[in-house]
């Protein structure tokens, strides 16, 4: 962060970012919770003895889950009542929805690195399969020597077919995280899970960064809730062991995401300079999650 700070160019741009966030009107006080579509727990369409889970590991689209009638259109109001959700929404619901809107964020997220100059993450050839939920971590090998990640320039990236099949693709957040921060931070209420479905993009230097950010306010087919400006001078990073990033809580609306009604789905999408990435993927993460640990969160 001293780093960046001891740029000549990196204070007006800093404060020239401190006032796109503050006139989107999407503060980081701003409350953000899921108001997705209805999803159907009528058993008398499946049987009753299958849970709601049992349904969606059967289910193997969206498209399925149409034409099972578990997805209704109609909108979803209220907050969650029971352990993981009442009526309104289920820990199982909201991952359906995510999986569906993963897609669709990996598509935008493309574009945006496209007109931001943004860069992404290789992985190793060889990239290690973790059984206990729906992401894969690196060896530890892929963090030494010739194997530690790399981010390039998507540009340089697409034209290389080899690279292409390297690229790390976002995963939605493990199930047992989020139930961890559905029990040490959320008092359960599943409706504030707002960053199962998430991405990031990676920046070589602030300008490309801002330059992004200017890019997805202005996208028509994107509404952003809330930005958490972390690059902000202001902001106390101690209570993020001094991680920085900028990190938007977003909606999707394109023809794909109204058809199967996760258009109202809030998605989270981290803004991040490369010399922050490297450190999160070089061990930072861990060390992060000891630290997250001992608070409780």
């Amino acid at each position: 962060w001293e780093k960046v700070l001891s740029e000549d160019i990196s204070h007006g741009l800093l404060y020239e970012m401190r006032g796109i966030v503050r006139n989107s009107g999407c503060s980081k006080e701003t409350e953000t919770i899921q108001q997705g579509r209805h999803w159907l727990a009528d058993t008398s369409l499946h049987g009753p003895k299958q849970s709601n889970g049992m349904r969606l590991a059967r289910a193997r689209s969206l498209e399925d889950l149409v034409a099972a009638g578990f997805l209704s259109f109609g909108s979803q109001t209220g907050k969650s009542s029971s352990m993981w959700g009442g009526a309104s929404l289920s820990l199982d619901e909201l991952y359906a929805q995510a999986d569906g809107l993963q897609v669709e964020l990996n598509h935008k997220v493309r574009e945006w690195s496209e007109a931001g100059n943004g860069l992404v993450a290789l992985r190793s050839e060889v990239e290690e399969f973790d059984p206990s939920g729906s992401s894969s971590r690196l060896s530890s090998s892929d963090l030494t020597g010739d194997r530690k990640i790399h981010f390039v320039n998507l540009h340089n990236v697409m034209c290389d077919p080899n690279l292409r099949s390297r690229i790390k693709r976002s995963r939605l957040k493990r199930v047992d995280r989020a139930i961890e921060k559905l029990l040490r931070s959320y008092h359960r209420d599943v409706s504030r899970l707002v960053d199962i479905a998430r991405h990031c993009i990676v920046f070589e230097d602030l300008r490309d960064l801002v330059q992004c950010l200017r890019v997805i306010l202005k996208d028509p087919e994107v509404v952003v809730v809330r930005i958490k400006n972390r690059m902000d001078p202001g902001f106390d990073a101690t209570s993020n062991a001094g991680y920085r990033d900028v990190c938007l809580n977003l909606r999707i609306s394109t023809p794909y995401t109204s058809q199967f009604g996760i258009d109202a789905h809030l998605s989270e999408l981290q803004l991040i300079l490369k010399s922050f990435a490297e450190l999160k993927h070089d061990h930072g993460h861990s060390r992060y999650v000891e630290f997250r640990n001992a608070r409780g969160e």
